[in-house]
């Protein structure tokens, strides 16, 4: 598993856990270019939020398929 070296309290305000996995993505990516919070902002919040509602459906899948086994 991939360490994020991102401080305990910056992952506790962090309103959802998709937030925290790209959150961790990002930070572990020290060699790629950062996107600024213009880059951010060009994102539509649909899109946001369906991205968000696939996440969970695929966390949720995972869970039942081990909780089956």
């Amino acid at each position: 598993a991939a360490s994020s070296k991102a401080p305990v309290s910056t992952l506790l305000n962090v309103d959802s856990l998709s937030d925290a996995v790209i959150y961790s993505f990002f930070a572990s990516q020290s060699n790629s270019p950062q996107l600024d919070n213009k880059d951010l902002k060009q994102i539509d919040p649909d899109d946001l939020e369906e991205m968000d509602l696939k996440w969970q459906m695929a966390m949720l899948t995972m869970r039942a398929r081990r909780f089956l086994k």
